[in-house]
């Protein structure tokens, strides 16, 4: 058996430059190769089936925690007076950084476009995998909880079918911020 979970969305998928993360028997991982690098770039991270599918939990957690967070200090901008733009460029050079504030933000929540492609419904589902393998395997998830309750929160009040940049709007809801007037580039 593999297990050969992708990273990259709809638009690595076009361009075949998914990022393919590999586990399984290597005998049945080297029949399956030419057709993972037909996706793009495959990572062998293990022996064992599962434990790609489990980097991949971790990757979406981390991932969308990263974008709730980062949703949280962009409203606290808004209400804080700073600039969008400015705010977005220092964290990008600074320890703050993330793939939320250097792309997210920077292509889908500047601009107001909300058009990540990635339902709020799909981030509760692979959050709640994680928090609930790490459980699992004995690992406290204070933090990983957390984030799965806001996400969750978000999806009981419509979002479910909303896309997950769309987190934003729900934070700058629940602190009663004016919503910013779109910025392009």
């Amino acid at each position: 058996m593999v297990d050969a979970p992708v990273s990259g969305g709809a638009a690595g998928a076009l361009k075949a430059s998914l990022a393919v993360i590999v586990s399984g028997f290597e005998p049945a991982v080297e029949v399956v190769m030419p057709i993972l690098r037909v996706l793009g770039k495959p990572t062998i991270i293990g022996g064992e089936p599962g434990q790609a599918q489990l980097l991949k939990l971790l990757h979406n957690m981390l991932s969308s925690t990263a974008l709730a967070v980062t949703a949280e200090a962009y409203v606290a901008r808004v209400k804080g007076g700073l600039d969008p733009k400015l705010m977005l460029d220092v964290l990008s050079i600074s320890s703050g950084r993330s793939a939320a504030s250097q792309e997210k933000f920077v292509r889908q929540v500047l601009p107001r476009t909300f058009d990540f492609g990635f339902p709020i419904s799909s981030v509760c589902k692979d959050i709640g995998l994680a928090v609930d393998e790490c459980e699992a395997l004995g690992v406290p998830m204070w933090i990983g909880q957390q984030s799965r309750q806001l996400w969750n929160f978000a999806y009981r009040q419509g979002g479910g079918g909303r896309d997950m940049t769309e987190i934003v709007r729900f934070i700058e809801d629940w602190a009663g911020a004016e919503p910013p007037e779109p910025v392009g580039d």
